[in-house]
């Protein structure tokens, strides 16, 4: 049995575009991705618009022996 993908790949639609660069274009290296619960224009994200806003959530500390990496909560600011 296959598992079903964590985010759904949005179709083609006009009325759909990405919460952070607000572009609409859905390309297979760069799928539009609905990857929480909200609804409407506000549901889909980039790929990499999705992983740049995972890397502003993440603090490094480094030290002479030990190398920390901490994020922060990855919830959506909308829905939660």
């Amino acid at each position: 049995m296959v598992n079903p993908p964590a985010a759904a790949v949005v179709e083609e639609d006009d009325s759909v575009f990405c919460r952070f660069c607000w572009d609409g274009t859905n390309l297979i290296q760069n799928p539009l991705l609905s990857v929480c619960k909200c609804s409407g224009g506000v549901g889909f994200v980039h790929y990499t618009c999705l992983k740049y806003w995972l890397k502003t959530k993440m603090t490094e500390q480094r030290s002479f022996t030990s190398w920390t990496i901490y994020w922060r909560t990855f919830g959506c600011e909308i829905c939660h």
